[in-house]
């Protein structure tokens, strides 16, 4: 069966470049997206604007946002991947993917070792990341110690994470517990991948 109507929309973008899109790399995870969520496909730089983001009737909204909500009626939810863009982002690109988190919106980067630096890609991504408090570093995670994977770039991290609000999280304790003080911790694999400040 597909999703409902209502359904989280997952776009997945391949109009800058990326190097994972939902023909490669993301495939499999589009696939399977399909029978809970509706994952989209934004081919064109001109895909790359509220009114596809946001859905129909949602164009012009970026100085009449209340809330967080576009007004005219509630668009489903958005999460807009970017599967390691290579290509840089324009200025008007910039303040559509603000608005576009303002009004809601939810925005996955996935960035290969080395970050924008890496041969190759001259994406600006770190741009938009750093106003919000991240930044992709330009590094590669390799482990010194032989444990549970056999390539030395991929890695297990046990109690890693720094932040305790995410820890709580994790925990189910949400914003205000204090489990993370005493409590659970939080594994990560690296699987190839760079490390991030945030």
């Amino acid at each position: 069966g597909g999703a409902s109507g209502d359904a989280t929309r997952v776009l997945f973008c391949s109009c800058k470049g990326e190097t994972h899109t939902y023909k490669s790399g993301f495939k499999q995870l589009y696939r399977r997206l399909r029978s809970m969520y509706r994952p989209e496909k934004l081919d064109s730089q001109e895909d790359l604007c509220l009114e596809v983001l946001l859905g129909p009737g949602t164009s012009g909204l970026s100085s009449s946002m209340q809330g967080g909500l576009p007004l005219g009626g509630a668009a489903a939810p958005a999460i807009l991947v970017l599967g390691c863009p290579t290509q840089p982002f324009t200025a008007a690109e910039f303040d559509t993917l603000r608005s576009f988190l303002q009004a809601g919106g939810s925005l996955l980067v996935c960035m290969a070792e080395g970050g924008e630096a890496r041969a190759g890609a001259s994406t600006n991504i770190n741009y938009l990341l750093e106003e919000h408090g991240i930044a992709v570093n330009s590094d590669a995670v390799v482990r010194t110690a032989h444990y549970k994977y056999l390539h030395p770039k991929e890695a297990l991290i046990s109690d890693g994470v720094l932040n305790r609000a995410m820890l709580s999280a994790a925990a189910g304790g949400g914003k205000g517990s204090s489990k993370a003080d005493n409590g659970p911790s939080l594994d990560v694999d690296a699987l190839l991948g760079q490390t991030g400040n945030g």
